[in-house]
């Protein structure tokens, strides 16, 4: 039996990939053909049929703008009968920046947290540059500008993830419907494709952003962490591979388990937390 709580968000800062992983896991539920599928009409599935129309031509979608959110709740059942609601918001990245950075969070955002069950929070490690700090050089290897936020504007990458993970911590073991317990977490390394390593996501995340990855480790045992290739393959936004569209989006990105191992079944994470 579901209750009004069991549902997974999807959490991501801008370009991390949310709408085009939306787009190929709204596919892969439609064809019910990996355990998952679709139970009912999904409510505002507009963004993800614009991404599939973009993908089937074998182009990259654009951008979502800073100021859009937009729901899309998607119920679904996996193959033992167990169901959940799939909350999918296509909303501008900068939304989560901003989060961070203006110590306010939107209503919307409280809502949506305090309510969800289990989480999907995408990382892309290639957006991120590793601050000079005792995780990346030796002591008494620091340049005299090493404190400056102006000459190394990219320093809080790693802390802004943390504080992100932390106010959403905070609301969601604040809200009433729980005991202050963590909500299941699948941290999806995605774009995997660019990242060009035989690591298993969890030494990658570890490599490239180790800060983090002790963050994550302290607050969740065992935690999940997984890679993605929603496209398998970079995509432009005004070339068309031609290639690519002939194949079909649907033939195409993969999921990297935990023992470094690929799936093609994009919907691994979601099964997942539905353990």
């Amino acid at each position: 039996m579901k209750n009004d709580n069991d549902s997974i968000l999807i959490i991501g800062e801008s370009g991390v990939g949310k709408t085009h992983y939306g787009a190929k896991v709204f596919m892969s539920l439609l064809e019910s053909s990996n355990g998952l599928s679709m139970e009912g009409m999904p409510a505002n599935v507009e963004p993800f049929s614009e991404t599939i129309g973009s993908l089937n031509d074998g182009l990259s979608a654009s951008h979502t703008p800073a100021n859009v959110y937009v729901e899309s709740i998607w119920p679904i059942i996996d193959s033992f009968g167990f169901r959940k609601n799939l909350v999918w918001p296509d909303y501008g990245g900068e939304q989560i920046l901003n989060m961070v950075t203006s110590r306010k969070i939107p209503d919307q955002w409280c809502k949506r947290v305090t309510e969800s069950s289990s989480w999907i929070f995408m990382i892309r490690p290639s957006q991120y540059r590793l601050s000079e700090d005792i995780l990346s050089k030796p002591s008494g290897t620091e340049p005299e500008h090493a404190n400056s936020s102006e000459d190394n504007p990219e320093v809080a990458d790693q802390p802004r993830l943390i504080e992100l993970l932390q106010i959403l911590l905070y609301l969601h073991k604040s809200a009433t419907s729980y005991t202050g317990q963590s909500p299941k977490v699948c941290f999806l390394i995605s774009c995997w494709d660019e990242l060009e390593t035989e690591a298993t996501p969890a030494d990658l995340l570890y490599d490239r952003l180790p800060m983090l990855s002790e963050f994550i480790h302290s607050h969740w045992i065992n935690p999940l962490i997984l890679g993605l290739s929603a496209l398998g393959k970079a995509l432009e936004k005004a070339q068309k591979d031609h290639e690519y569209s002939r194949t079909g989006p649907e033939q195409n990105g993969y999921v990297v388990k935990s023992d470094g191992t690929i799936s093609s079944d994009v919907t691994l994470p979601i099964q997942y937390l539905f353990a």
